[in-house]
């Protein structure tokens, strides 16, 4: 995240743009055993942060977003069964968009997806 925005920030400043950093559910809570992947994004979430403070007189806009589990291979190489009340990928994709067509003065610089009834 950090080798790559650093080469592409320079690029971005003379005609903006937007930065959409994917964290995690557990870049906002944790849960045990899952202690590394967590500190990762919640350092996702400080970088994100940093870089929306740096970036936004050079009209970048920085958002994270956080999703809960996705219904994706990922999950299922990590041994976790995809069901149906997980989020789909395309409905993580229609947030992105929607992002995207944010109108220029609008930032919105987290959003935290959960399926609405997850499986307990």
């Amino acid at each position: 995240m950090y080798y790559l925005t650093s080469a592409l920030v320079p690029l971005m400043k003379t005609a903006g743009g937007h930065i959409i950093n994917i964290g995690s559910i557990l870049g906002k809570t944790t849960s045990g055993g899952k202690a590394a992947y967590s500190a990762t994004k919640y350092a996702m979430q400080g970088m994100s942060e940093a870089l929306y403070k740096e970036l936004r007189r050079n009209n970048i806009k920085v958002s994270l977003v956080n999703p809960g589990s996705i219904s994706t291979d990922f999950l299922t190489e990590s041994g976790i069964q995809p069901n149906e009340d997980m989020l789909r990928p395309e409905e993580v994709a229609d947030v992105l968009i929607f992002l995207l067509k944010t109108p220029q003065n609008v930032l919105i610089d987290e959003l935290t997806l959960r399926p609405l009834n997850p499986r307990r």
